[in-house]
Formats: structure tokens, C-alpha cells, sequence
């Protein structure tokens, strides 16, 4: 009887510890790394603007992690030329069409969670339309012999 409730024991906890999913590195962003993007978001007075898309999996696996928050917000943010390679590693398709590096001055929106324990984390895991590299192909309207 104790080594089977062991056995469970130990079962359960395995599952528990390997059925436990972490956040991509590539979807995190440093806290200067964010406060540099929103401060650029409040700074660029003529830069682009674009339409941000979250990802709603993604949304909804960073909720998941963090069901005890004491916040979970959208930021205004804008894309650095040197955000461009981190948004392009996580975007497959500005990846396949070149468009990672377009994002640069490029608003955006990143997800501020304010953990249980205080901390504030941030994540970038929306896509944004334009730059036109991405949402040309994406957009372009439909004609009657389509």
C-alpha cells in the first residue's frame, strides 16, 4: 500500500514538473528593452503607425503562467530598427517575406503582467500591419475573376 501511493506520488509529480510550459525567450522583453519602446512610442511624433494583431494563443498561454497577477495590460509601444531581428524570430511570416526589418518607428502594443510577487514582465507577441512587406501580400483585395 505505501509504495503504491508512492508510486502515485511520484507519478504526479513528474507529470506535474514536465507538463509545465515556459514562455519563449523570444516573445520576453527586458524591462529597458520596454521602456525604451514606449518611451519612443510617446517621443516620435510624425513615425508610421500600424494596427497591432495579439496573437491569441500566445495571449492566452502568457494568462495561463500567470493566473495569479495582480495585472495584465496592453502598452503602447513603438519598434526600434533594433526590435526589428527579435519581432522578425518570432513572426514567421515577416521572417519568409523580409519584413522583420520594416518594423523599425512602427507602433505596436506590448503586454505588461504584473506578477503575484510584484514583478513586472513584458512581452512583444503581436503582429503589425503595415509595414507593407507584410501586409501587401496580406491585404491586397480580392476581384471579381478572384
Amino acid at each position: 500500500m505505501k509504495h503504491s501511493i508512492l508510486l502515485f506520488t511520484l507519478c504526479f509529480l513528474l507529470k506535474a514538473s514536465f507538463g509545465q510550459t515556459t514562455i519563449p525567450e523570444d516573445w520576453k522583453l527586458s524591462s529597458k528593452q520596454a521602456n525604451k519602446m514606449m518611451q519612443y512610442y510617446s517621443d516620435c511624433r510624425d513615425c508610421p503607425t500600424s494596427k497591432a494583431t495579439p496573437d491569441t494563443a500566445k495571449e492566452n498561454m502568457i494568462r495561463g503562467m500567470f493566473q495569479n497577477a495582480k495585472s495584465i495590460e496592453w502598452i503602447d509601444a513603438r519598434y526600434r530598427t533594433e526590435d526589428a531581428p527579435k519581432y522578425a524570430s518570432r513572426n514567421w511570416q515577416a521572417a519568409a517575406r523580409g519584413g522583420g526589418s520594416q518594423v523599425g518607428g512602427y507602433t505596436t502594443r506590448i503586454m505588461r503582467v504584473i506578477d503575484a510577487d510584484d514583478k513586472v514582465h513584458y512581452f512583444d507577441i503581436v503582429s503589425i500591419c503595415p509595414p507593407p512587406a507584410i501586409c501587401d501580400v496580406a491585404e491586397q483585395p480580392r476581384t471579381a475573376e478572384q
